[in-house]
């Protein structure tokens, strides 16, 4: 979304999945909060402990449910990253990041094609992902039924159905603008 709004020359399209998380205003400074504290977490007790407690996280679970094994493979890899490297990006990006609430305008001039892909179960994201919908004019939104944020992993072979399309339709210039009659008025 950053590209598409400081160098959309860069790109052709964008998928936007499980995006938004931390953007409520209400809880923006408890986010921030929180990111900080799990990047002081990584530095203090390393990714091994991080890992316990983030594939326990709500927004994990639907992966868990679906597939166990390779819900503990993503957290052992998760294990294996470097701590300082993990806490760096939750201090300097997770934490530093704007709401996508506070972006409407730069939002609605982006003209990048947009596929939204968010978990029904990923709470954190519905709101987000519905606020892109409705002000990114060339955007189109699906969500994946009883999964939560980690789609690509919960979902693969729908996920990487629901991408194909969306790039081959914008590859034959068939992915436009949120209103259709200008299809028909051209």
């Amino acid at each position: 979304l950053q590209v598409a709004l400081h160098a959309p020359e860069r790109m052709l399209s964008m998928t936007l999945a499980g995006v938004g998380s931390g953007s409520s205003l209400e809880n923006l400074d408890t986010f921030r909060k929180t990111c900080v504290e799990t990047a002081e977490q990584f530095e203090k007790i390393g990714s091994v402990e991080v890992a316990k407690v983030t594939r326990e996280a709500p927004g994990r679970i639907p992966f868990l449910v679906k597939d166990p094994r390779g819900h503990a493979d993503f957290y052992a890899a998760l294990a294996r990253h470097d701590s300082k490297g993990s806490a760096n990006t939750m201090r300097g990006f997770q934490a530093g990041r704007p709401s996508v609430y506070t972006m409407a305008d730069a939002i609605g001039r982006a003209t990048t094609p947009a596929l939204i892909i968010c978990g029904d179960e990923d709470d954190a994201c519905v709101e987000p992902s519905l606020f892109l919908k409705k002000h990114l004019p060339a955007s189109g939104l699906t969500f994946f039924p009883k999964s939560g944020h980690v789609l690509n992993l919960e979902e693969p072979a729908l996920f990487n159905e629901i991408v194909e399309r969306f790039i081959a339709l914008v590859e034959a210039n068939r992915w436009g603008a949120r209103d259709p009659r200008s299809v028909l008025a051209g």
